[in-house]
């Protein structure tokens, strides 16, 4: 809550797929008292707003967003200044489709949307895309060596399914010594919902133990 107002902000992760494109933010709602707004910032805050209303009602706002967003943030709020105790609601119950949904677009489809079980749609709510970058904490040591591979295990709790690599990753294979080691190809070979076991394949490498640092490396698991 800020200014008499009250808020949900959801940043969204990897703006730059977004850049260019028409989207489409709709929620339904009720608002009794004070103005309801849908807000969609990439830069320059974007905004549509709704009159009060006692009863459930359909909000939709589309925008083509900047073709150099860095950062994309919607928000579901009430207007400022409006009376003390004002407060908004989102039809959680799912009575038409989700209560919120932010899609590609120029067209809502969230009331075509059929009510689902809520566990149902926490997993889809698990992370689909997923960088793992540079840091102390991103080398891992080998859990097997074999003559022509060598095989890691990477923690990654909640993503959706089994990811596949996006783009070329930037690796490293070391021996202990600390010698990298050039012309490995990297793949994944499984996921467990917390590990992911990633194989390191170079013909007759000759290492009979190593580590992986990740530089950069993009996963998508998307359904």
């Amino acid at each position: 809550m800020q200014n008499g107002a009250n808020y949900i902000d959801q940043v969204i992760d990897f703006p730059e797929k977004l850049r260019g494109k028409t989207v489409t933010l709709s929620a339904r709602y009720r608002s009794p008292g004070m103005a309801f707004t849908l807000n969609i910032s990439d830069g320059a805050f974007r905004t549509i707003q709704l009159p009060a209303s006692d009863t459930w009602k359909n909000a939709i706002y589309t925008v083509t967003l900047s073709s150099t967003a860095t950062l994309v943030v919607l928000r579901i709020a009430n207007s400022t200044n409006g009376p003390v105790g004002a407060y908004f609601d989102l039809d959680l119950s799912m009575s038409e489709g989700p209560a919120v949904k932010f899609e590609l677009g120029s067209v809502s489809t969230r009331v075509n949307d059929s009510p689902v079980d809520y566990a149902t749609e926490l997993a889809k709510c698990q992370r689909y895309l997923r960088r793992i970058s540079g840091s102390n904490t991103s080398v891992y040591r080998a859990v097997k060596v074999e003559p022509n591979s060598i095989t890691f295990s990477i923690p990654l709790p909640e993503m959706r399914t089994t990811p596949t690599i996006v783009g070329t990753p930037s690796f490293t294979i070391s021996a202990l010594s600390g010698e990298s080691i050039t012309g490995f190809a990297l793949r994944i070979i499984s996921y467990d919902g917390e590990c992911l076991r990633m194989q390191a394949d170079k013909t007759n490498h000759g290492l009979t133990d190593a580590s992986i640092y990740i530089a950069d490396l993009l996963l998508d698991a998307n359904l």
